[in-house]
């Protein structure tokens, strides 16, 4: 148990380990309290480093100013021309970092000044400087100048503002990219939590097959430890069989014909999010052809029934998403096909005789509209799944595929 303190720091770093925050609230604050320190150290350094310089540089051009007005008003003041005197101080002071300037006699009488009236914001520079004014060796008065201290801080002002501004925009383009890169992680976390939450083995076993060579894909494989193993794994030998998702852009070449460029271009990329989004939830591996065709591979599921219903779910998931996001303007189709991986084909055969399940998938994905399309042969291998079969052409050997509605009441 904690013992209760009195130290106002250590109380509030207590509450802060209590707080109920997300992991990417929490690299937020992380990121933003590193860079805010790392910012102001760095501002501090930078004002102290400018303000030194600019009091070096001040002084030096006080004393050069007063020791060149010493120069120019000796004889004025011998002769006692305050006219003059009066029109070279103000000469003077119009130079923006004097503020003001005067003249004594020998016996501290004073006999010209002249004070900034037009600048904005002026205001008396802390430190006075004065010579003596000497006519043939003989003292015959002193000046006094005092520069304007707004303008002789301007400089560590001004980088003062660039420091912040730049620290602001560097914490600004930060965070995006710290979201942008905890968005992926934390939404695989919460897809693992939701199916631990719900229990549901099929979703669980399919997480268990992550590829992903991080420490969440490491916990997704270390489901299969405490899993059950799926029905008939102990009396059937696992074999690699894939089902392959080809997903067709229909009008992708009218489209980018007849929209302006950017639209086009917002168009493509919110879809391909919202793939690659999809493909991601269901564990699938996603491709693109040379043409701008999107393919989308399941592998390693339990029976090839198991794998098209994984793959219906996955088309449905994506045709729900795609509506959501009205994108309707984009027509797509989608075809499915199977295979093992063991598939070989006949030595000495014809090469287009070969079984190329992703032509066939990319072929069925070309010819679907309204729902996706399966090759009659693959049928076989999925004995409990039910389908509504209908013939497109008498020879084209291709079958609408619908995922099993309920009976009417």
């Amino acid at each position: 148990m904690l013992e209760p303190t009195n130290n106002i720091f250590i109380q509030l770093f207590r509450r802060l380990r209590h707080w109920q925050l997300s992991i990417r609230k929490k690299f937020a604050i992380l990121f933003t309290l590193i860079l805010g320190v790392f910012g102001c150290l760095f501002a501090f350094i930078a004002h102290e480093e400018i303000s030194a310089g600019n009091k070096h540089l001040a002084y030096a051009f006080g004393k050069t100013i007063t020791h060149q007005l010493a120069e120019s008003a000796a004889s004025l003041i011998t002769s006692g021309d305050q006219l003059s005197l009066n029109v070279l101080l103000n000469q003077l002071v119009s130079n923006p970092y004097i503020y003001s300037a005067e003249v004594f006699s020998v016996d501290n009488r004073l006999l010209a000044t002249v004070k900034t009236k037009s600048k904005l914001k002026s205001q008396p520079y802390p430190t006075i400087f004065s010579t003596p004014v000497h006519y043939q060796n003989v003292l015959v008065g002193h000046i006094r100048v005092r520069l304007d201290q707004a303008m002789t801080t301007k400089p560590a002002r001004e980088a003062m503002f660039m420091v912040i501004l730049s620290g602001v925009l560097l914490l600004i383009c930060g965070l995006i990219l710290l979201m942008r890169q905890t968005h992926q992680l934390t939404f695989r976390l919460t897809l693992l939590a939701n199916a631990l939450n719900r229990k549901d083995e099929r979703i669980l076993h399919t997480l268990s097959q992550s590829t992903h060579p991080d420490e969440i894909g490491s916990v997704q494989r270390a489901l299969n430890a405490i899993l059950p193993p799926p029905e008939g794994e102990s009396t059937q030998e696992h074999v690699q069989q894939t089902a392959i998702v080809g997903i067709h852009l229909h009008n992708l070449t009218t489209l980018q014909q007849y929209m302006i460029t950017g639209d086009f271009q917002d168009l493509l990329s919110h879809f391909t999010e919202i793939l690659q989004v999809t493909t991601d939830e269901y564990d699938g591996q996603l491709s693109f052809t040379a043409d701008g065709h999107a393919v989308v591979h399941f592998s390693d599921t339990q029976s090839f029934s198991e794998l098209v219903d994984h793959s219906l779910s996955f088309i449905n998931t994506l045709e729900t998403r795609k509506k959501d996001a009205e994108l309707d303007t984009l027509k797509i189709g989608c075809g499915v096909a199977l295979e093992l991986a063991d598939q070989q084909s006949q030595e000495n055969a014809h090469p287009l005789l070969a079984h190329n399940p992703l032509a066939v998938a990319l072929q069925l994905a070309s010819i679907a509209k309204t729902s996706p399309l399966i090759h009659k042969d693959d049928l076989s291998f999925c004995k409990q799944v039910t389908f509504e079969a209908s013939p497109i052409g008498p020879e084209a050997k291709i079958f609408s595929l619908y995922q099993p509605s309920p009976e009417p009441v």
